[in-house]
């Protein structure tokens, strides 16, 4: 019996495309994948990213997320790195999608 998954598509921007060094991947995980898990298996995937990836804000679908935002097959996942050198913060993380809007 086959273990079921959802793929994730990600688009890369900035310093973490050219940490990646590709515009777009897939990541493949369980059904119950959060972003939270998607962002630690990009980190498994691709070492070089994991520094940036810490200070960038999360958009599911064109939307900004909560890292605990369940994913679905399909969805499209994007890490926003900080502009001009800035770093986010817990406390300067846009509200999720649902009051947020779409970007």
């Amino acid at each position: 019996m086959t273990t079921p998954t959802i793929t994730i598509h990600l688009r890369y921007f900035a310093a973490v495309r050219e940490a990646v060094g590709v515009e777009r991947g897939t990541l493949t995980l369980p059904p119950t994948a959060t972003i939270a898990a998607a962002r630690a298996a990009l980190a498994e995937q691709h070492p070089a990213v994991r520094a940036v990836l810490a200070g960038c804000l999360a958009a599911r679908n064109r939307a900004f997320a909560a890292e605990d935002a369940v994913l679905a097959d399909g969805d499209e996942l994007v890490f926003i790195p900080p502009m001009a050198g800035g770093a986010y913060s817990a406390g300067s993380v846009p509200a999720p999608a649902s009051s947020a809007g779409a970007l």
